[in-house]
């Protein structure tokens, strides 16, 4: 990241806790150090720092007595032999040195020796800086008393305290007394041009304009109100700042959204540039409203209780000059007082979006799905310089944004200050209350955190979905557990999350049934009340229902099948959830479901309702939903009864299946759950011959036991033989040696189904023939039989087997004379053909040769 710290930072944004009623005035040191390194007169250290509290050598005070007489290029210039036996020429400093010793700022010792590394004391850091301003020829007195009173008389130990001045220097109290002496008028010797009786020539002494403006050619421009730092509100480059109704460049800094609002001091060298501002305003600070009293002059701040304001309030939101009453209820921002009477207001929270960062990829800031307030922000082919970037207040680079801030962003016309943060809050949310413009406050651990009035949304997932927040589900939900709060740049709160479904494994479901009627071993208790569902994974699970406030109205008298009724104990009332309902469980760390909640669904509208080219679904409202590559798709494989009132069995089915059977299943009831514009979890409601997932191979052998009761099978896929365990039902399989087809479970770690590739409706199989002839026809090879029968194969496609000797092995082709046998099971698409005359049948292009005896 770019850090760019070149302003007087008088203001400082509360990026991380609010604080209340804080003032924002740095301390004198900080001011000082802030504008000393804005006008590059001081650096700090590698890390960000100053040193404040640190000593100063005489070879890094050289450095600053040279700058603060404007000589810094020259400083290059002057870098070689010293006259001093401890300064070699190649010394760092060499060149500060030789130059400040040249303007006799600073002496040597009688040993001919200059001790860079000699710590300044502060009576020698008074003296050198007075000889900086030309006010040493004019001291009175002995070393340093004379000295140290010629610096109080001109202002040059303006709020500096000093016990002992024999003491080594602390970098922050010499920094305060440079920055002192910009200010202070420096005093020249002017020679007359009149002789004197013994033909010397009379030297007055002449006081000439500040340090600033005569040695560092900085012209202070004072008291201008900073009307333009966006590039969006205000129109201007990213390295421009509008003063007083006035557009400047700027150098060296480009991160002036804090003096938004304020008057400032700004400071414009020779080329009307402005390298440096400081607020011009003393008594500031940063508060949220509580309430608003305009009639009667007041403002009620949570921090600094209630503020007297003057009758016409200034306000500054989101970078422009707004309407007295634009001021609302629960808005953070920084309040401005005069006379001790608030007259500004500056706020900046009117976001044109903001949301979580998914990722950042070829100049593009993509937003996670939950992010509902947000739209990816596309910066190619944008002119930069109307582009803003930070980050945690300072000036950065799209490449600083990672997967997880929280970018808000304002837009107009191609033009874009985008603000991200990574602060969050981390804590036990130990309460949560409603606050004054329909916000909240946080207590996390011992913080109190405050949304904005953006809003507020939350999270019982760990991020993995966001729900609008209400104070009853806040408490509900989160309250008492250890949360995560994603704070806006202001530092309010935009996001909470916690992990209370993963700490009490909750999951988004397809409800397959609601009964006492159960084959899980050990859950077949006539008393307890089960639901069955399907995972996302495509797991299939069955949980005992544990929670008395839930009743089940039975559909059929039997008990097999019923409704869940959530909101009444008596089981009159209304189903609140059903069968092939899509719902969120939550079930202890015994495995029992202690609350089902029904998802808001979108069912989708029977014709086009599926747009393949661009991974789309419509719901009945015409409105598009994307379908991505965690989207889970179920399909019913098996209803439970002739009514289809409830479902057996389930399978997970991929995209590519949906699309490749776009029309049946727009004949199909298919419901789906979305967050925001991402479908999350799909329900085909028909028990279609859809197949998913669909693998080709062949079987290496036959099954063999593996102990358990349990079998496997070797398949070789894609010209590799791996062990597959099969399942209960895929164990009957009695083939060896042969192609099949098959599908693993919702887990990859049994076959679920598997069979041979058979002559059929689905797929085509040619019996066993001599082949003739081979003809080649670009790609594409014809096998002739010897009845003149041609059979296309696709060389780049084909998979070649010899099945002649114990166990079938993969071969690299075949040649005429050989017996084969033919196989095509591939749809064109190269998918297992799962329609008998549709878009998925098989091609007519063979898949495998096998040669057999």
């Amino acid at each position: 990241m770019r850090k760019f710290k070149r302003m007087i930072a008088l203001v400082t944004v509360a990026l991380f806790v609010l604080s209340f009623a804080a003032p924002v005035m740095a301390k004198s040191q900080d001011a000082a150090v802030d504008r000393l390194y804005a006008l590059d007169v001081v650096n700090g250290y590698p890390d960000g720092s100053f040193g404040l509290d640190k000593e100063i050598t005489r070879a890094e005070f050289a450095v600053i007595a040279v700058k603060l007489l404007g000589l810094s290029d020259a400083a290059d210039a002057a870098k070689g032999p010293t006259k001093f036996s401890d300064v070699p020429g190649n010394h760092w400093a060499s060149g500060f040195i030789n130059l400040a010793v040249g303007q006799r700022v600073i002496v040597g010792y009688p040993d001919g020796t200059f001790k860079p590394e000699k710590n300044v004391t502060y009576a020698e850091a008074i003296t050198m800086i007075i000889n900086v301003l030309g006010y040493g020829v004019t001291v009175k007195g002995t070393w340093p008393t004379g000295q140290i009173a010629k610096a109080a008389e001109i202002g040059l130990l303006k709020d500096m305290s000093v016990s002992n001045y024999n003491s080594p220097a602390l970098r922050g109290m010499v920094f305060l007394a440079a920055d002192n002496a910009l200010d202070i008028n420096i005093l020249i010797e002017e020679y007359s041009e009149e002789q004197t009786a013994d033909g010397s020539k009379t030297i007055t002494f002449v006081k000439k304009g500040t340090l600033l403006a005569e040695r560092l050619k900085i012209t202070e421009l004072k008291d201008k109100l900073v009307d333009g730092v966006s590039v969006v509100a205000n129109g201007i480059k990213n390295d421009q700042i509008g003063l007083g109704g006035s557009t400047y460049d700027t150098k060296g800094i480009n991160n002036f959204l804090d003096f938004f609002g304020l008057n400032v001091n700004a400071y414009e060298n020779n080329d009307d540039e402005i390298v440096a501002v400081q607020a011009d305003e003393d008594d500031l600070f940063y508060d949220k409203i509580k309430s608003i009293d305009l009639a009667g002059d007041k403002i009620t701040f949570y921090g600094a209780g209630t503020v007297s304001t003057t009758v016409n309030v200034k306000v500054y939101a989101d970078y422009t000059i707004a309407a007295n009453d634009s001021m609302a209820v629960g808005q953070y921002g920084l309040a401005v007082k005069d006379g001790g009477k608030v007259y500004k207001f500056v706020t900046a929270s009117g976001y044109d979006g903001y949301g979580i960062v998914d990722s950042v990829e070829n100049d593009t800031i993509y937003f996670t799905s939950e992010s509902t307030n947000a739209i990816d922000i596309d910066l190619d082919g944008v002119d930069m310089d109307y582009v803003q970037i930070f980050k945690n207040g300072e000036v950065a680079d799209l490449s600083d944004i990672e997967a997880g801030d929280v970018v808000a962003y304002y837009n107009l016309d191609d033009k874009y200050l985008i603000l991200a943060t990574d602060a969050t809050v981390t804590g036990t949310l130990k309460s949560a209350a409603s606050t004054a413009g329909s916000t909240f406050k946080l207590t996390v651990g011992s913080e109190a955190v405050f949304s904005s009035t953006n809003g507020l949304e939350y999270s019982t997932d760990s991020g993995d979905s966001y729900d609008a927040a209400t104070l009853d589900k806040l408490n509900d939900d989160i309250v008492g557990e250890d949360v995560t709060v994603l704070l806006d740049p202001n530092g309010e709160a935009l996001f909470v999350y916690s992990d209370t479904e993963g700490s009490s494994n909750s999951a988004k479901v397809v409800v397959r049934n609601i009964t006492k009627k159960t084959d899980l071993a050990g859950n077949t208790n006539s008393t307890i009340n089960y639901i069955k569902v399907t995972k996302m994974d495509g797991t299939e699970a069955v949980y005992e229902i544990d929670n008395d406030d839930y009743t089940v109205n039975w559909g059929d008298g039997t008990e097999t099948w019923g409704d869940l009724d959530i909101d009444d104990s008596d089981g009159t009332g209304a189903a609140d959830v059903s069968p092939k309902d899509l719902a969120k469980i939550t079930f202890d760390s015994s495995g029992k479901v202690t609350k089902v909640e029904k998802l808001t669904v979108q069912t989708m509208r029977g014709s086009n309702g599926i747009d393949k080219n661009n991974d789309l679904l419509y719901n009945t409202s015409d409105a598009a939903y994307v379908v991505s590559s965690s989207t889970a798709i179920i399909q019913v494989e098996e209803f439970g009864d002739a009514g289809e009132n409830f479902v057996n069995k389930t399978d997970k089915i991929t995209w590519a299946t949906v699309e490749n059977n776009e029309t049946a299943v727009e004949g199909y009831t298919v419901t789906f759950y979305n967050d925001g514009k991402e479908v999350v979890l799909v329900f085909i409601d028909n028990e279609s011959s859809l197949s998913s997932d669909q693998m080709y191979g062949v079987a290496v052998g036959g099954k063999y036991g593996i102990g358990g009761g349990d079998y496997a099978i070797k398949l070789m896929v894609d010209g590799t033989t791996s062990e597959y365990t099969l399942d209960s039902d895929s164990a009957a399989f009695t083939y060896a040696n042969a192609p099949i087809v098959f599908k693993m479970n919702a887990d990859d770690s049994e076959v679920d189904t598997i069979s041979r590739v058979a002559d059929g409706a689905l797929f085509n199989v040619v019996s066993a023939f001599t082949i003739a002839d081979i003809k080649t026809v670009g790609d594409t090879l014809i096998l002739v039989d010897g009845s003149d029968n041609e059979y296309i194969i696709k060389k780049d496609k084909v998979e070649y087997f010899d099945n002649t000797g114990s166990s079938i092995k993969s071969i690299t082709g075949v040649s005429k004379g050989k017996k084969v046998e033919l196989y095509d099971f591939l749809d064109k698409d190269g998918d297992v053909a799962i329609d008998a005359g549709g878009d998925n049948a098989i091609d007519n292009i063979f898949d495998y040769v096998i040669i057999v005896n």
